[in-house]
């Protein structure tokens, strides 16, 4: 009974060190240190002849190395031989084996090239003669052809009746130009008659200036373009920012706040709450979270907002000079509430 149990004791230390040499050998190949990765592979198949991931390990070794694709397909075959239903193992296999068959192929190749190379004769060096004219009948043929030349010159600018035309060449008629005003234009260029300068206008681009101010005279502009920018008279998009505004008045109006809690709720009449201070209404240009601004959009508004409201109020209680003080904040005042729904109450 000992002996089996330091079989199984041997086997199972076998089994983990094969484990660390096979996960170590895959570090190494990530780390391009292909002998040290090669090497403990082997270890682990050693360690461990039935564990697959060993031989998977040292194929990838050995077929990451120049020339040893027979041995990784080797190492492949044997974790198939021990896992044969291993898709990816199938897979590796398959690549390995198309692999080893082209470089065999590419190794019977290398003789033939390099015999073509040492039998093919040097390529035979071309010889020119250069035939030398006289002087004198290079002279004759250059003044012939400058006479030739002129001629079809002079028979270019010649019309139909013979007669010379100073203005266009043949080629000019073909894509055609035309004289207007004494100059030569384009056939298709059109020169406006008084007539048509009269109903066009003057068409010469001017400058542009912006006005400070709607102009006082037009009361359906001073009437309705209130809320519009001179340069969006048509009103189609304009939003302005109102936070500062929106701050202000929110402030204002809040401070003023009180509500009267009736007797029927008090023990000795009625008490008084009232708001002492407003906070957190920031605007979001100092840090803040406070925005209000409007679109007019084709002469409709549509508010935009969002604050975080904190109050500070103060209970006083009738007939003492008792009070009760404390804070509540309402975190989200959006578009997005309904009015007479209430808003989310919190730090109460």
């Amino acid at each position: 009974t000992n002996n089996n149990n330091n079989n199984n004791d041997n086997d199972n230390n076998s089994r983990d060190k094969a484990i660390l040499y096979s996960n170590r050998s895959l570090c190494e190949l990530q780390m391009n240190q292909l002998d040290n990765a090669r090497d403990d592979a082997e270890m682990a198949t050693v360690l461990d002849p039935t564990y697959v991931k060993g031989y998977w390990r040292l194929g990838s070794a050995h077929a990451a190395r120049t020339n040893e694709t027979a041995q990784a397909l080797k190492a492949y075959q044997n974790a198939l031989s021990l896992d044969p239903k291993n898709m990816a193992l199938q897979k590796e296999t398959r690549k390995l084996e198309q692999r080893l068959q082209k470089e065999l192929e590419e190794e019977k190749e290398k003789p033939q090239e390099e015999d073509a190379t040492t039998t093919t004769p040097p390529p035979l060096k071309k010889t020119t003669t250069t035939v030398v004219k006289p002087t004198s009948s290079i002279t004759e043929e250059k003044k012939s052809n400058e006479e030739n030349s002129n001629q079809k010159n002079k028979d270019n600018h010649t019309n139909s009746t013979g007669k010379e035309d100073t203005h266009f060449s043949a080629s000019d008629k073909i894509r055609g130009y035309k004289m207007v005003g004494g100059k030569k234009t384009s056939y298709f260029h059109h020169e406006q008659t008084e007539e048509e300068k009269r109903l066009i206008g003057d068409i010469a681009p001017k400058r542009i200036t912006t006005p400070t101010t709607l102009d006082s005279n037009d009361e359906s502009d001073n009437n309705n373009n209130n809320d519009k920018s001179v340069w969006n008279k048509a009103g189609t998009w304009e939003e302005r920012d109102v936070t500062a505004w929106a701050i202000k008045t929110l402030t204002e109006t809040l401070s003023k706040c009180q509500y009267n809690l009736p007797a029927e709720i008090m023990s000795n009449g009625e008490g008084i709450v009232k708001v002492t201070k407003v906070t957190k209404l920031t605007s979001h240009t100092d840090g803040g979270t406070a925005h209000a601004s409007y679109a007019t959009v084709r002469g409709k508004k549509r508010y935009i907002y969002e604050f975080s409201i904190g109050l500070n109020w103060e209970l006083t209680l009738p007939g003492d000079d008792d009070k009760a003080s404390g804070t509540m904040t309402f975190p989200d005042v959006d578009g997005t509430c309904e009015p007479g729904e209430g808003y989310d109450l919190v730090e109460f």
